[in-house]
């Protein structure tokens, strides 16, 4: 499609612009969709069958329990998964879903699923741009209740305690507040320069920090975000096509390795040692291989309707979602649980006599009698045990607003002009999994952006108590968010 001259696009300057590009999409993807039948097209792709089958065994073994099923025989509880291999930025396993013999399409949930991310958006979003901006892992915060702040998911607040353990602890108050301090805009243009394509007018609010978006992400987005910390900040756009062609056995499409710098060196080496942090002793405690250092966060939305984590080691990282198609709460589920289980089940076959590394480390820059800054709130007494002139990189943030002023203090520069983008369902991303149209297990044929049936907006509410899921999610006017 690209080389046909078609430029993918994820910003649009109104809903008409929008909806005229997504028509024409579709007419030119179906187009081509035909052609892949008829034309004696050769696709060679990096899938590497061995991963894929444990991907899907992963995903198998770990939801058997849950065995009902909607009227066409779909599995309600799904799960989906995404593994890129480091080395190559290529992704060697995707997985839609559960295994069942099915008759017609299938809905491919790796890629064409957008649900609410969670927690796990924080690295992304939050904490990478923040040690861009000047934060270290050691820095001071308060984490606290304030004014139209968000609540822990377990109702404690530990006062006085440093960035990497907010991160572990996956400290909402925290996450709000450095985003508040980067401003909504910069820290989701991070995503748009990821080529994220569900980033919508109505996520630039403080809630968005916590994984608050109108329509979500995908797990092949958001595994290629994470890929892009564990490769020192530089993005890959994620594809399984190496080449396709004709039946002559000409070259029609050759890979094009798109590189992108979007996040600095330091930053994201800081992210990855706060992140092995999260499997040592935080929120996905228990979730470590054996032999292998690795990387994660787990992710669970409101009410228990989404459960992620997406986590990596030096050779592979791997994403996984778990939820029902139709947002449905589900007592057991938290990123921790069922995601965490595939993740490690799967990440543990695959490093079977792989050598052990270590990820590179990052330096510190600060000087040497630099001893602690705090992040607080207005109310908050100050506390600050820091040299003059490093006052630049403290955060003392103002009483949070969930209006539509961002606050801007201490904002960081925008990592770069947003590219037009491929859109996950781009021929040339080679998703197709059966090579057709998509099903969403309703029986109903749904075009190539499928979105899931949570965009509806039906997935927005207000907790009576006020109460917290393991990592939770806001609406962006800072209401509880269901998943």
């Amino acid at each position: 499609m690209a080389q046909e001259g078609f430029e993918f696009r994820n910003e649009f300057s109104s809903e008409e612009d929008r909806k005229n590009y997504e028509e024409k999409y579709t007419e030119l993807y179906n187009q081509y969709q035909k052609s892949l039948y008829t034309a004696g097209y050769r696709i060679y792709t990096s899938i590497d069958l061995k991963k894929q089958k444990e991907l899907q065994k992963a995903v198998d073994d770990n939801l058997k329990g849950f065995t009902d099923k909607n009227k066409e025989g779909i599995y309600k509880l799904q799960g989906a998964a995404v593994s890129i291999e480091n080395k190559t930025g290529r992704v060697v396993a995707i997985v839609g879903g559960r295994y069942q013999e099915a008759s017609g399409y299938t809905l491919n949930r790796g890629y064409q699923s957008y649900r609410q991310p969670g927690s796990s958006i924080k690295p992304l979003i939050v904490y990478t741009p923040s040690f861009e901006n000047g934060h270290y892992p050691d820095d001071m915060v308060v984490d606290e209740k304030f004014k139209d702040g968000p609540s822990n998911s377990d109702g404690t607040y530990l006062g006085k305690i440093t960035i990497r353990k907010a991160v572990e602890k996956s400290k909402n108050t925290i996450a709000w507040k450095l985003f508040e301090e980067l401003t909504p805009k910069v820290g989701l243009s991070y995503l748009l320069n990821m080529n994220f394509n569900k980033i919508e007018e109505n996520d630039y609010y403080p809630a968005a920090s916590l994984g608050g978006f109108t329509t979500g992400v995908s797990p092949l987005e958001i595994t290629s975000g994470y890929a892009a910390l564990e490769n020192d900040g530089v993005y890959r756009q994620p594809t399984c096509i190496i080449r396709i062609e004709d039946s002559q056995g000409n070259v029609l499409v050759d890979e094009n390795k798109t590189k992108k710098r979007i996040y600095d060196t330091n930053a994201a080496r800081m992210m990855t040692d706060v992140l092995t942090g999260v499997i040592l002793r935080g929120t996905g405690a228990g979730l470590g291989l054996d032999g292998m250092i690795s990387a994660g966060k787990t992710g669970t939305t409101n009410d228990k309707k989404d459960g992620w984590f997406v986590g990596y080691t030096p050779y592979y990282t791997t994403g996984v979602w778990v939820g029902y198609d139709i947002p449905k709460e589900t007592n057991e589920l938290s990123g921790a649980t069922f995601p965490g289980s595939i993740w490690k089940q799967y990440m543990s076959v695959i490093h079977k006599g792989l050598e052990s590394k270590e990820f590179t480390p990052y330096e510190d820059g600060r000087p040497k009698d630099v001893e602690e800054e705090t992040v607080e709130t207005k109310d908050t007494a100050e506390t600050k045990d820091t040299l003059e002139q490093t006052n630049e990189n403290s955060f003392e943030s103002e009483e949070t607003d969930t209006g539509n002023e961002d606050s801007s203090d201490g904002s960081v520069e925008n990592p770069g002009d947003t590219t037009d983008n491929p859109d996950g369902n781009s021929d040339e991303d080679g998703w197709n999994d059966n090579g057709g149209t998509t099903n969403d297990g309703d029986g109903e044929e749904t075009p190539p952006d499928w979105e899931d049936p949570s965009d509806n907006g039906d997935n927005v509410n207000s907790q009576d108590d006020g109460s917290w899921s393991d990592e939770d999610s806001w609406d962006n006017q800072g209401n509880s968010l269901e998943e």
